[in-house]
């Protein structure tokens, strides 16, 4: 589904009433909510708004376990860092549980160590079975990558692990991400694009022949659930609606 909103305010809000329905949603059905955040610019603006009233209280904090669908490698304490960027911004100012965050950079451990020792965590809080997220949320580049799915990369083709360490030629630090076989287990999936510069992107994406290969968004297709597009106006500008 898609929705296009004039402004990155209202999309923004629009963006935290969902979270906070579907976390709700999830808590009443299941007793958790398993919320999945994303990294770069996109969702910085939508994280502050969670953290302030009425979604900060209205959010069951206490009963979400909070993820990332990827990372780059570097500690918390680095400005790149997604996770480090959402305690910031969202999580030192809202009653989530410390250890209901489940960041995937670990001192001591390669990329590759850290991806397999979260894929076991995930694992873990099903008792071994599959895991399967309640939210996801993921942006999408001017290059129509998700998460760390870069076009060309081998992750997309990804049939067994959950996480993967990655490896990008735009990134000067490694990367781990959640796979597509994760992605496509979420409930829901929510896109936030805003800016001119995605516009020939979500275009792509979304009207253009099945591609993921080149277009890695479009692998996203979860066989049981939903995936939502929310996008502002300069985004929308190349789509016929």
């Amino acid at each position: 589904m898609l929705s296009v909103f004039p402004d990155i305010k209202t999309l923004t809000e629009a963006a935290a009433e969902l979270v906070v329905e579907s976390a709700q949603e999830a808590v009443e059905r299941r007793g958790r909510c398993l919320l999945a955040l994303s990294g770069g610019h996109s969702p910085k603006s939508l994280y502050i708004t969670l953290a302030q009233e009425p979604y900060r209280d209205e959010m069951p904090w206490e009963n979400t376990i909070v993820l990332w669908s990827d990372e780059r490698y570097v500690p918390l304490s680095d400005e790149r860092s997604n996770a480090g960027a959402a305690m910031e911004l969202l999580l030192k100012h809202v009653s989530v549980h410390e250890n209901h965050i489940i960041v995937m950079y670990k001192d001591g451990l390669s990329p590759e160590q850290a991806a397999l020792e979260y894929e076991r965590k995930l694992k873990e809080l099903f008792g071994g079975g599959q895991p399967r997220l309640d939210l996801t949320l993921l942006g999408c580049g001017p290059d129509a990558h998700t998460a760390s799915l870069f076009p060309g990369s081998k992750a997309i083709d990804e049939q067994k692990a959950l996480i993967l360490a990655v490896n990008h030629t735009g990134s000067d630090v490694p990367r781990i991400t959640m796979t597509p076989v994760l992605i496509n287990q979420s409930r829901t999936v929510v896109f936030i694009a805003y800016g001119q510069e995605k516009a020939i992107a979500v275009r792509e994406v979304l009207t253009g022949a099945h591609r993921p290969k080149e277009l890695p968004a479009q692998i996203v297709k979860p066989p049981d659930g939903e995936v939502l597009w929310y996008i502002d106006g300069p985004a929308a500008s190349q789509l016929e609606i």
